[in-house]
């Protein structure tokens, strides 16, 4: 399964952060997304609630990334790692904050927010947050992974791809690898034809090329001619 936590603009908890969910992914699989908001002021994109994150782990979903690329988190929500994953299971953090983000807990999005509420103050907990990340159980197949927020599906951002801005490619990325879908191709047996003698190239010397060139310009238009004249 993929999941895109998102937030709950009337108030309280998300689906994604229920106590329900949060605490069969972290008994199943030692981790959670937290009914929290991230701040990043040095790395905002067009709004303090927009952070860009690019500190990539090795991930099926960021492999094809490089050097300057991004994802947009909006109204991100960081996600929990446990010290010590379940029986058979591996974790990977794919995608990091900034080590300048702050976390902001317990906001109530139903009311209008104020500066005040969303500057960094004393005693909110500093980055490096995690992001993304993914987990899966060696024994039973299962494969999970979570991403801070749903932006990553908003296709505004697919205007931005030129620019580094990678969320549509990340989303699709982790669908394929949560799916299964990345392992599909590679399962795929790769047919290769044998070569025929028709295929072969050929191949001819000066030489060769000089009498081609005399029989085609001079022996068959005028052995045609001649020809042609008796």
């Amino acid at each position: 399964v993929a999941i895109f936590v998102g937030t709950n603009l009337e108030g309280g908890e998300s689906l994604a952060t229920a106590g329900n969910l949060s605490d069969y992914l972290w008994e199943n699989f030692g981790l959670r997304p937290n009914n929290d908001t991230i701040f990043d002021l040095q790395a905002t994109v067009q709004s303090p609630f927009n952070v860009a994150a690019g500190d990539f782990g090795q991930h099926y979903t960021s492999e094809a990334f490089i050097e300057g690329d991004a994802l947009v988190f909006s109204l991100a929500h960081s996600i929990d790692i446990a010290e010590e994953a379940p029986a058979n299971v591996t974790v990977t953090e794919i995608v990091r904050s900034n080590p300048s983000a702050y976390q902001k807990t317990s906001l109530d999005y139903s009311v209008e927010l104020t500066d005040a509420d969303i500057s960094q103050a004393e005693g909110d907990n500093t980055g490096p947050f995690v992001l993304g990340a993914s987990a899966v159980n060696s024994e039973t197949g299962a494969r999970v992974i979570i991403f801070g927020s749903d932006s990553l599906l908003y296709n505004q951002y697919e205007a931005l791809g030129a620019f580094g801005i990678r969320n549509i490619d990340g989303a699709l990325r982790a669908i394929a690898w949560s799916s299964g879908f990345s392992d599909f191709f590679e399962s795929i047996p790769r047919v290769f034809s044998q070569p025929t003698p028709q295929d072969e190239p050929l191949f001819a010397t000066d030489q060769q090329l000089r009498q081609i060139n005399f029989i085609a310009v001079f022996v068959l238009p005028f052995g045609l001619l001649a020809l042609g004249a008796l």
